[in-house]
């Protein structure tokens, strides 16, 4: 991740301090797909707090985005909005191995579990 990115993905994280399906979906942007998902027009600069997630963009904006980089997106959308659910059995299926985990990961977070104790181990034999 550059660094650009990773400073973005921290003011998100500071953004999403204390709510864990905000961080979880924060979490989601930053790991899944490189951090690509950090440069998309969902997450809005400024204001008092820097940088923040916005679900609604985020739900209408994925045109231009690959399958999987709109699979991503919509479940770190529904982390954060409750207007946004998402049918997990259409999106899993079309994920990569390396963003299955980082979902698998995230809806850990969500749930209240620590990082560490995530572990997603994917064999394709």
């Amino acid at each position: 991740m550059t660094q650009i990115k990773e400073e973005r993905a921290d003011a998100l994280r500071r953004w999403a301090h204390g709510c864990t399906t905000m961080e979880a979906a924060v979490e989601l942007l930053a790991t899944a797909l490189n951090g690509r998902l950090l440069d998309g027009p969902w997450v809005i600069s400024g204001g008092d707090y820097g940088p923040w997630f916005n679900p609604q963009t985020a739900a209408g904006a994925s045109d231009h985005l690959s399958g999987g980089e709109a699979r991503v997106l919509r479940i770190a959308t529904s982390l954060v909005s409750m207007d946004h659910p998402v049918d997990l059995g259409e999106v899993i299926p079309g994920l990569d191995p390396a963003s299955f985990v980082a979902v698998v990961q995230a809806l850990g977070h969500a749930y209240g579990l620590a990082s560490d104790n995530v572990e997603v181990g994917v064999d394709h034999e």
